[in-house]
């Protein structure tokens, strides 16, 4: 008895915290609310000295999301810091809080801390320019490796339902994406970016990507260290208009369509390994010559390749070739002997 009375007693204390503590958020939140002209100020100006970018938006409303609570705010529109003209603009956009964190700094009259930064409807444009580096059109440049990382430690950025669209003027290339998601999150010394795209159909039918840099510590916060690695997962992707991102005289299928998948590391600013997988059919090769003269029913392979300071090491493996009907390697043949 004495036992059931001590687990009474335990759960009764427990739940009474609980309820205790339901009410102060709940009460700390309300007053959150209630204080919501004054926090516009303190949101742009958090935006200013974290992103070193400038944020306008119309009206600016409480609520709780699935994460917790937030500031969600309508017609949003992101400049760089002196520009008249925004690089981003969304439908929505909203500030979220870790709901122990906002009811400690609130009971203790501390700045509130964001946990994360989310955009709905977004769109902005991706320049290739002539040296084939990328930018965002209109956004802060980022010069040499090593720039600072102008994203705070642990704050999710996401973005959701929106539209890139990616320009090469020297390719003739404009691409459109839609219903694109993308998290955006620094942890220490390593930032990741992940995302993923419906790409207009004479591309391919669905890209992922995912990026993560090195990133150290410096006098104005933390820089890239050069180090990088990169994934891309493409379903569907018709080889001719991809050869449009490669140069000239690449050597790469001029026709075809399938699955790819790039995986690739960069060191010092230079590319140090990598893997590929491909799942292609009705490939097409350019010779050096510059006429299509090897055509493919399917060429399926994985490999890999590593540089070092002595030699570049290739590997393949899976490999899967079908020629004028002729399948390679053959089918191992089963003999059956009475």
């Amino acid at each position: 008895m004495a036992i059931l009375r001590r687990i009474g007693r335990v759960t009764t204390i427990a739940f009474i915290g609980v309820a205790l503590l339901a009410a102060f958020g709940a009460g700390g939140f309300a007053f959150l609310v209630r204080k919501l002209p004054s926090y516009q100020d303190d949101i742009q100006a958090w935006v200013t000295a974290k992103l070193g970018l400038t944020l306008d938006f119309t009206r600016l409303e409480g609520g709780w999301g699935w994460r917790g609570p937030e500031l969600a705010f309508r017609d949003v529109r992101v400049r760089a810091a002196g520009d008249a003209t925004p690089f981003l603009t969304a439908r929505g956009g909203s500030v979220g809080f870790n709901v122990l964190d906002l009811g400690w700094r609130l009971a203790t009259g501390r700045e509130i801390a964001v946990d994360r930064l989310t955009f709905d409807g977004t769109e902005f444009t991706l320049v290739r320019n002539e040296q084939g580096d990328y930018r965002l059109q209109g956004a802060p440049a980022i010069s040499g490796e090593q720039a600072t990382v102008q994203v705070p430690p642990d704050i999710d950025v996401l973005v959701r339902d929106s539209r890139v669209l990616y320009l090469d003027a020297a390719r003739s290339v404009a691409w459109a994406f839609q219903d694109v998601t993308a998290s955006l999150r620094r942890d220490k010394e390593v930032l990741t970016l992940e995302a993923q795209a419906l790409p207009p159909p004479e591309f391919a039918s669905r890209i992922e990507v995912a990026a993560q840099a090195g990133v150290g510590d410096g006098d104005a916060g933390g820089k890239f260290t050069g180090e990088w690695r990169m994934s891309a997962d493409l379903d569907e992707v018709d080889l001719r208009a991809a050869a449009q991102l490669f140069p000239a005289a690449a050597v790469a299928p001029r026709s075809g369509r399938g699955d790819v998948a790039v995986r690739l590391e960069w060191a010092g600013g230079v590319v140090k390994s990598g893997t590929v997988e491909l799942a292609l059919a009705d490939v097409a090769l350019q010779s050096t010559l510059g006429a299509v003269d090897s055509r493919f029913e399917r060429i399926a392979l994985s490999g890999n390749w590593e540089r070092t300071d002595e030699a570049l090491r290739l590997s393949l493996r899976d490999v899967a070739v079908t020629r004028n009907g002729r399948a390679w390697p053959e089918a191992a043949s089963d003999d059956t002997h009475g």
